[in-house]
């Protein structure tokens, strides 16, 4: 009888095996994990493009009567900027803050936004929420106005006028912003489509058409007012988004202003008609 030796694996042999075994199980792992994000990407994709896909249908089968140009642009800016964060925003500015924090938060957001504090009309304190800073009144003759003849017409609002022209006889479309102005080139939208009327149907012959865009940036006093004696005939409600009116955001879209939600206030003064449109953002 004789007796052989068994030779099992050395130390190293099975240390080796367990280090090979464990970095296999690593990159499983990490196998899965990249299968999943690719999965869920694909899904996202593919859910992205149906909607664009359903929101380009139902454009087809609506019409286009604000003569859009940029659908895809529009939709993907409803995406980010759409009526869910509006919603998000103004739970958040209508939520009553204690009164200890409200004067050193109102001084925060006007050193921020460069609100004129010297003109509000009521202590700091008095105000429950930023909903109702943002909306503030005035002091008494903090705007004092001249008596200027019903041929005259004011800046109805506190803003920056970014632009101003005449709209000539056959012009569809107007740009948002003037370069000349605010520095830089604005898109586009349709005339007809952002009042819901033709102006230019009603227009004299011997008159122009001349028309201001004024923006109010964050800290300025939104109260809106009659830049003239002006006769109301007609206020039309226009559903639509709320996605920012900013230069930046104004100058690389177009129909921004017939996208997004306003009230068309239509009437006449002195000279003929006179639509005055203040546009949510």
């Amino acid at each position: 009888m004789f007796s052989i030796p068994t030779f099992g694996p050395s130390e190293k042999t099975k240390a080796a095996l367990k280090l090979g075994a464990r970095f296999s199980v690593e990159e499983q792992r990490k196998l899965a994990t990249r299968r999943r994000k690719l999965y869920v990407a694909a899904a996202g994709a593919i859910v992205m493009l149906g909607f664009q896909y359903k929101y380009n249908e139902v454009i087809d089968v609506v019409g286009n009567p604000s003569g859009i140009t940029s659908p895809s642009t529009l939709f993907y800016s409803r995406l980010v900027f759409g009526r869910t964060r509006s919603r998000i925003t103004g739970s958040l500015m209508s939520r009553t803050l204690p009164v200890k924090m409200r004067e050193p938060l109102f001084k925060l957001y006007a050193k921020a936004t460069g609100a004129d504090l010297t003109e509000i009309r009521y202590p700091l304190d008095a105000y429950h929420s930023f909903q109702e800073f943002f909306t503030r009144a005035l002091k008494d003759g903090a705007r004092p106005m001249e008596d200027v003849a019903p041929t005259t017409m004011v800046c109805p609002c506190d803003g920056e006028i970014v632009n101003l022209g005449v709209i000539d006889r056959g012009q569809t479309r107007v740009s948002q912003l003037d370069p000349t102005i605010s520095g830089v080139k604005g898109g586009t939208y349709m005339l007809s489509g952002f009042l819901g009327v033709d102006p230019m149907r009603r227009l004299h012959p011997e008159s122009k058409l001349m028309y201001a865009v004024i923006y109010l940036s964050p800290g300025d006093y939104h109260r809106f007012h009659s830049p003239t004696k002006f006769q109301l005939q007609q206020a039309r409600h226009f559903p639509g988004d709320v996605l920012p009116v900013m230069k930046p955001f104004a100058s690389a879209v177009d129909d921004l202003f017939t996208a997004n939600e306003r009230v068309v206030l239509s009437g006449t003064w002195a000279f003929g008609q006179c639509h005055y449109v203040p546009v949510a953002a």
